[in-house]
């Protein structure tokens, strides 16, 4: 239906050297690995980092995690189109549009992200509880999972734009400080098994966003003025 309603003008592109190619795609490989364990790498630390008479905890975290990041499956469909279009900006040096269409992007993530948190803390037990009994997750568990997938898309956003201009050194080093982050945060913090995992996505995602951020605003501030 789609292909109907608008069908894609596809152009010859300028050659690129297999040198390149190969570069970039090694980096988007590391970076793809680090932002996928951030994001599915928690069910996994709390299963390891449970007791016996805690089996049935990874469950329930999962159970948490798939309602928390609804926000984040809906930012996905949109992912798609992102990339594209950022760099269709970035390579005529239509750097104005992109700074502007980007801001506007992260305001309108930013927005689903506290949505999505303040939404996680208030209703996500209930939710939960409704969809799977027993999980018992309170509303400092889903609301910091919320927060924590807000910052993640926030991120996401940011790799994205880094990739449309050239940087994929820079997201692939954005995605391992987050990894970094989440490691260390869940070795040194609190001893409830929940609590450190979650806090651990939530500074991993943080530090991710943050390092990329900083790449970022570099980038855009060296393209020049508007």
């Amino acid at each position: 239906v789609a292909l109907r309603v608008q069908k894609p003008v596809l152009e010859e592109g300028p050659e690129s050297p297999l040198s390149e190619v190969g570069s970039a795609l090694v980096l988007l490989l590391v970076a793809s690995l680090c932002a996928f364990a951030i994001m599915n790498i928690g069910p996994v630390l709390v299963k390891l980092l449970s007791g016996e008479t805690e089996s049935a905890a990874a469950g329930h975290f999962v159970n948490g995690v798939v309602i928390a990041r609804i926000p984040l499956f809906l930012f996905q469909a949109v992912q798609a189109s992102l990339l594209p279009k950022l760099s269709g900006l970035a390579h005529s040096g239509q750097f104005g549009d992109f700074r502007s269409g980007l801001r506007r992007l992260l305001i309108a993530v930013a927005g689903l992200a506290a949505l999505g948190t303040v939404a996680g803390a208030v209703l996500g037990p209930f939710v939960v509880e409704t969809m799977f009994p027993g999980s018992d997750l309170g509303a400092r568990t889903m609301g910091l999972l919320a927060a924590g997938a807000g910052l993640y898309m926030l991120a996401m956003a940011c790799a994205q734009a880094l990739i449309a201009l050239g940087g994929h050194a820079d997201q692939a080093v954005g995605w391992f400080l987050g990894c970094v982050a989440l490691g260390i945060t869940v070795l040194v913090s609190s001893q409830d098994v929940f609590f450190r995992v979650q806090l651990g996505l939530f500074v991993g995602s943080a530090a991710a966003l943050a390092g990329m951020g900083a790449l970022l605003l570099r980038r855009l501030t060296a393209a020049g003025p508007l």
